[in-house]
């Protein structure tokens, strides 16, 4: 008999704790490879996980030059917390799999040498350099992951980028946040997020904070006590087990679900009028939007039922302040900024100001909108580079507000020379081939190269592409630094350093970008050796004319405006957006439709409790919780493939074909299977997605609404 998983937790505000347990976290008294006693040949340094934006701090306990033990640090912002993989830095610094030495790529390309670094450094920037004046600086690329997200080193790499020439830095920015981020700011002016303690109607859309943010579980739960609690997903979470109302909506239709709760809203006379008729732009055109969502007309485009529309929507207005907890599941679409724009316009109609907590930069006349993010440099500033980044033709409002490429289109300038061509890729702490959509056009870039330089504590799929991998020390072995200030040293408890030295023979990002650098003739920028004394100098701001030039207020914006946008009000239809060619109201795109070569719907990234996206799939004590990726499915969708549970099975998309192990639950919807983001190999997500299709605003990819039919796989041996 086929075994179906379900997931059923109870939740009170208790119980909150035993669920942090259940995703892996632990308490601040929870010690690993240790039994918590400090020796006294033995130290504690206190630092900061990296290995996700949650940033714990943990006190390492150090014996010579082991880790011995971690702990969550009780004194820093997370209070204590630590979850599993944070329990596993021990074994991710002293890891048998890590890069030992530099690896230099043999004359026929066949294999990697080890080398010494000053080698290894030469190679690597001869190989830039011949790119450079070959054709020209722009054809170098510069691209990060998730372990730069917030980090000081963004503004070295931007540095680094500017000094060579090239427009073309593509942080994790082009896949991850940075269109909620945008929505955000369009409608409101800034970004925000919600305020716990004043939500009492809380909105998880397309996020399932038990597994990204678990620490803020307690949270969730005390909203629920006093409030509501709705969950939007097409999976049923822990925590939609426990909610008021869980909408399993049709993945990529959240746009039209939100349009429903606006009409519904609108019509009813729900929405704040004093807000609409003094403070509000484009309200009557965002009304004409949604009058065709009726409930039903929702429910047949989403799958939900058309009473939930309308009573999620008059809780939002009537019980209290609302607040949505927004994740990549409405970003990963191919409308995704438009879908982020209804949903903080229905926060804002709703009365959700007094709830938010606004990241606000006030904008004034004339000068850059805060939508357009600082980047930081030392003095002198190198200059800035002469072409556009890759992806502004077609994206310009993402590459003005980032100052960067969309990462997504990269491999197309690599392949096809468009808009010129880029033939030298510089990886710091990431693995597009695991992340970035279509894996085999990725793997075709690479080969067609003549220069890529990886910079990693392990050899990753990218990496085996490489010209040059130069071994990156890892989080805990550098100082904990988080945008240019250092923790305070007067604190109580450890002092906050680097937990160990680094390993073999890796060095620290900063150090090995800035020698780089100096062999490429631009040591004029680079003075430094670690990041510490580059953020020891004063900074400032560097704003290029071409991001702010469509990125200004309006002249006849007043001087006193309640909100941060161009025209001084909640832009519910924006003025920004055509100044880029681009519509001024939300733009709903439909997913693609099931067909009978295809007739599933696909979702592909949510977050796995084992793994954070490519990481860690190197640690025992993390692999050893999940060896083998697998694949949600119905048992109806099962049994029409023929699979059973634990089987292999092939998910087929129209891109290409991946494996898995198949868990078979009630739990996701019986038209819909999700496949895991982060795996390698066959069961790579990203052989199953395109750069097709991608959100015309953002350029984030269609990840989460996609489609594709089972097959049975071959046994393995």
């Amino acid at each position: 008999m086929t075994k179906v998983a379900t997931r059923r937790v109870r939740f009170t505000r208790r119980d909150a704790l035993k669920l942090l347990s259940a995703g892996g976290a632990v308490g601040a008294g929870a010690v690993v490879g240790g039994a918590g006693l400090v020796h006294a040949r033995e130290r504690e340094v206190a630092n900061e996980c990296r290995l996700c934006t949650m940033h714990c701090g943990f006190i390492g306990t150090v014996r010579g030059d082991d880790v011995v033990a971690v702990r969550g640090d009780v004194n820093s912002n997370t209070k204590g917390f630590l979850c599993q993989h944070g329990k596993s830095i021990p074994e991710l610094v002293h890891n048998r799999e890590r890069v030992r030495r530099p690896l230099v790529r043999t004359a026929d390309g066949a294999a990697f040498t080890e080398a010494e670094w000053d080698r290894a450094l030469e190679v690597a920037a001869q190989k830039l350099l011949a790119v450079k004046d070959r054709y020209g600086p722009e054809a170098i690329a510069v691209q990060t992951g998730w372990p730069f997200v917030r980090h000081p080193m963004i503004h070295l790499l931007h540095r680094f980028c500017r000094a060579v020439g090239t427009p073309n830095l593509a942080t994790v920015a082009s896949l991850c946040e940075a269109s909620a981020r945008m929505g955000k700011s369009l409608v409101w002016g800034a970004n925000y997020s919600p305020d716990m303690a004043k939500v009492r109607t809380l909105v998880v859309w397309g996020s399932n904070p038990m597994r990204s943010y678990p620490p803020w579980l307690s949270l969730v739960a005390h909203v629920k006590r006093r409030g509501k609690l709705i969950i939007i997903d097409p999976t049923r979470t822990e925590l939609s087990e426990q909610a008021d109302e869980h909408l399993q909506v049709i993945p990529g239709t959240d746009a039209t679900l939100a349009l429903g709760m606006l009409r519904h809203v609108i019509e009813n006379g729900l929405y704040d009028q004093a807000l609409v008729a003094e403070h509000a732009l484009g309200f009557e055109e965002l009304r004409a939007l949604a009058l065709p969502c009726t409930p039903e007309v929702v429910a047949k485009t989403c799958g939900v039922e058309p009473g939930q529309v309308t009573r999620v929507a008059e809780w939002l207005a009537t019980v209290g302040p609302p607040g949505v907890w927004e994740g990549l599941g409405i970003e990963h679409h191919g409308g995704g900024v438009d879908t982020v724009r209804l949903v903080s316009s229905l926060v804002a109609l709703c009365g959700g100001a007094a709830a938010q907590s606004v990241h606000d930069r006030k904008a004034a006349d004339g000068a850059p909108l805060p939508l357009l993010l600082p980047v930081e440099q030392q003095q002198p500033a190198p200059p800035q580079p002469e072409q556009r980044p890759v992806g502004f033709d077609e994206y310009a409002l993402f590459c003005s507000i980032h100052r960067q490429a969309q990462a997504s289109v990269l491999p197309r300038a690599m392949l096809e020379g468009k808009p010129y061509p880029v033939r030298a890729l510089v990886l710091f702490g990431c693995n597009p081939v695991v992340t970035t959509p279509d894996a085999a056009a990725v793997k075709r870039a690479y080969q067609s190269l003549d220069a890529l330089v990886v910079v990693d504590p392990f050899l990753t799929e990218s990496g085996e592409y490489a010209d040059v991998v130069l071994p990156a020390a890892t989080f805990a072995e550098q100082p904990p630094l988080r945008f240019g200030k250092a923790k305070d040293a007067d604190e109580s408890g450890p002092a906050h350093d680097s937990v160990v030295e680094p390993q073999a023979r890796s060095r620290p990002d900063a150090r090995i970008l800035a020698e780089l650098a100096e062999r490429m003739g631009l040591g004029q920028y680079f003075p430094w050796r670690d990041i510490e004394a580059a953020f020891a100098v004063k900074r400032s701001a560097v704003v290029d004319e071409w991001a702010a030039e469509r990125l200004r207020a309006a002249p006849d914006r007043p001087a006193v405006a309640r909100y941060p946008t161009a025209s001084g009000k909640l832009e519910l239809a924006s003025t920004v957006l055509p100044r880029f060619g681009l519509a001024a109201l939300p733009v709903v795109v439909d997913p693609p439709a099931p067909t009978s070569e295809y007739p599933l719907r696909l979702v592909t990234g949510p977050r796995q409790r084992a793994y954070i996206n490519s990481q860690l799939h190197k640690v025992g004590a993390i692999t050893r919780l999940l060896p083998e990726a697998q694949c949600e499915l119905h048992p109806e969708a099962a049994r029409a493939a023929g699979v059973g549970a634990g089987e292999r099975v092939a998910v087929v998309s129209p891109m290409g074909r991946a494996v898995f192990r198949a868990s078979l639950t009630t739990a996701v919807r019986a038209d819909v299977v999700v496949v895991p983001h982060g795996w390698d190999g066959e069961a790579n997500a990203n052989l199953l997605t395109s750069e097709l299709g991608l959100d015309p605003i953002s350029g984030f990819p269609r990840l989460r609404a996609l489609i594709c039919r089972l097959e049975k796989a071959e046994a393995t041996t």
